[in-house]
């Protein structure tokens, strides 16, 4: 989200907040510039009835959006690609970005083992899949998405591809122990 959007003087030019279904339940103007719909998985259930009550919890995020703003979705997330609201899926992107209510625009993708994104209207390679530091397919898809929000902001290219270069992630999470018998543990 733009962090001066409400007109207040901020020190930073861009927010980007993680935020749970439980405070989508609550939100009344939470309108991000720029909002992403990952994964939906069977998490929560002490909290809600049904997998459709966590879903439309979960897309709330979208809801005070306006046409200039950004919705992704991941594709490769059935449930997720089942929520873009459009006809069948026409780019091989796992990352859509729409406006006004889920009009189909580009998308950020991988392209054999390339991450490749046609966000600014043209096809830029932004790494291979090889190069991101941190571990695991899941980040892959984070890659993806951090990268689409990036681009979006007007992050130049060569910063994007340093950062997945050098980010060793975060510690104590997904971290290599320990190598045995020539595997990772």
């Amino acid at each position: 989200m733009r962090a001066n959007q409400a007109g207040k003087p901020s020190p930073f030019d861009y927010l980007v907040v993680e935020v749970s279904s439980f405070q989508l339940e609550t939100i009344d103007r939470f309108q991000p510039w720029i909002a992403a719909l990952l994964n939906v998985t069977v998490d929560h259930q002490d909290r809600y009835e049904s997998l459709d009550e966590y879903i439309a919890a979960k897309q709330r995020i979208f809801e005070n959006q306006i046409a200039s703003d950004f919705a992704l979705f991941n594709l490769d997330d059935d449930r997720v690609a089942a929520l873009r609201h459009r006809g069948p899926r026409d780019t091989a992107g796992v990352y859509e970005a729409v406006d006004d209510r889920y009009r189909y625009v580009w998308g950020t993708y991988l392209e054999g083992d390339r991450i490749v994104t046609t966000v600014t209207g043209v096809r830029q390679e932004i790494c291979r899949r090889s190069e991101i530091r941190i571990i695991g397919n899941h980040n892959v898809e984070n890659v993806m998405a951090a990268a689409t929000y990036a681009v979006l902001c007007g992050c130049p290219l060569d910063a994007i591809r340093r950062v997945l270069a050098t980010f060793p992630g975060l510690e104590h999470a997904l971290e290599i122990v320990r190598e045995r018998r020539g595997s990772d543990l």
